[in-house]
């Protein structure tokens, strides 16, 4: 659980966890001590059934993260080809 809280989980894993926490008997107020999120999203999360999970591991922001460092090191390395061509980095 505690590489869960560690790392940047996803929107199914905050879910999967508080649904598991429920699971083993946990009140809505040990969850929130445990993982630090809201009563409202606790119970909001334990309400909810397996289709309502999202299957998308990456939430929205993650995708636009990467998306937006894939296009910045897309450039790096058109500025680094040009670089190995002659160009200088003013040009």
């Amino acid at each position: 659980m505690n590489e869960l809280l560690s790392s940047k989980p996803s929107q199914r894993d905050k879910i999967l966890l508080v649904k598991s926490l429920a699971s083993q008997g946990r009140t809505a107020q040990e969850i929130r001590f445990l993982t630090k999120y809201s009563l409202q999203t606790i119970r909001k999360y334990i309400r909810m059934t397996e289709e309502e999970i999202p299957q998308n591991s990456d939430d929205r922001r993650d995708r636009n993260h990467k998306e937006a460092i894939q296009k910045i090191m897309g450039r790096v390395e058109e500025v680094r080809a040009l670089q190995k061509k002659g160009y200088s980095i003013r040009k």
